[in-house]
């Protein structure tokens, strides 16, 4: 089965034009959900400005489509992603402005952002975004690693050792959980990066065996 024009690599000169002469015919209301999708894919192949710059066109020409927050999520994630945490926190906020339910997103933006501010030594409001964060966020193990991940850096950078020492554990143990879906295996499943393991165990060695203060830390501790 080709390819949907849409969801190819493809940039080179002749594929921007093919693209741009079918995105002209296409129907008026489906050209932000076009424009989202094909940038997804060229962010996925490794070309995230040409990413950027569909999504950013997508926010320009279409302001109010639905898939408008989702733009502003991958704007975010791109801006994290290249080392630009203080523009992934501006596009995480637009979107919470826009958007408190996260309705036509990941889900995880606050989570996404808490992880910016920490990059930005900005703790505490790493720790405000956390604690807004919504149980139904948390359904995928990978999101569940993110925001311990996300705690126990938080509390490092407080100078709290014992309880980012609870919460990288509570991260490293998620890794060895089963699938959760039976028929989809890998679906949801946290896949941290060599430097990420590193930085859980040294912290998880870091602290003692207490437990996490009852501060913030009371909504992950029913996790």
């Amino acid at each position: 089965m080709p390819t949907q024009w849409y969801r190819t690599t493809a940039w080179d000169a002749p594929a921007r034009e093919e693209f741009e002469a079918r995105l002209r015919r296409a129907r008026a209301d489906n050209r932000s959900q076009y424009l989202r999708i094909k940038a997804r894919g060229l962010a996925g192949a490794g070309r995230p400005r040409d990413a950027e710059q569909l999504l950013r066109r997508l926010l320009a020409e279409y302001p109010d489509a639905f898939d408008a927050p989702s733009a502003m999520e991958a704007l975010g994630d791109l801006a994290a992603q290249d080392g630009r945490p203080a523009e992934a926190v501006d596009w995480y906020r637009r979107l919470l402005g826009r958007r408190p339910d996260l309705n036509g997103t990941t889900g995880t933006a606050r989570i996404s952002l808490a992880s910016a501010l920490v990059r930005l030594g900005r703790h505490e409001e790493a720790l405000a975004a956390l604690d807004d964060v919504d149980d139904a966020a948390l359904t995928m193990n990978s999101a569940v690693f993110g925001y311990r991940v996300v705690l126990a850096e938080a509390a490092a950078g407080l100078g709290d050792r014992d309880t980012a020492a609870h919460a990288a554990r509570a991260a490293l143990d998620l890794l060895d959980a089963p699938d959760q879906f039976f028929r989809h295996p890998g679906v949801g499943r946290a896949r941290p990066t060599r430097a990420q393991l590193r930085r859980l165990r040294a912290l998880a060695r870091a602290g003692g065996r207490a437990a996490p203060s009852a501060r913030t830390w009371r909504r992950f501790i029913r996790r």
